[in-house]
């Protein structure tokens, strides 16, 4: 799914980096993960092409730390909207027609709140930093 979305990044001109190193054996469901990285990469490629910008990136990193799954995605986007954690319950999105879009977050997030994980988001403006972390617990 990943390779899909790269592929989908590339297409679009977005510089894509991927640094991934984790076990096999996660403990959480395919489909959960599934959910977070497809909506969280298919945010962070809409705010790469909403951003105008000359240099579009995403970065997106996947280890275990400390009985953690960390996904962290780091990706351009435009300073002419701020995203926080409580745009989230507010079903954030860009798009003009706000009644059937914006529950991509609030898909990540009940998928981590399921999972007894958390999220932080870090907005820098022309830059947005989320940081998802998610335990791995022995089964």
């Amino acid at each position: 799914m990943v390779d899909i979305k790269r592929e989908k990044a590339r297409r679009e001109k977005i510089s894509f980096d991927i640094e991934i190193d984790v076990p096999r054996n996660l403990t959480i469901d395919d489909i959960d993960l599934s959910i977070v990285l497809s909506n969280v990469l298919d945010n962070a490629i809409e705010a790469c092409i909403s951003s105008n910008s000359v240099n579009m990136t995403i970065d997106l990193k996947m280890y275990v730390n400390e009985g953690y799954l960390i996904i962290k995605i780091v990706n351009t986007k435009s300073p002419s909207y701020f995203i926080d954690e409580e745009s989230i319950e507010q079903s954030f999105t860009t798009k003009p027609d706000k009644s059937n879009h914006g529950i991509g977050l609030r898909n990540i997030k009940k998928v981590i709140v399921q999972n007894n994980g958390y999220i932080k988001l870090n907005d820098k403006g022309t830059v947005m930093e989320i940081q998802i972390a998610l335990p791995q617990i022995e089964r």
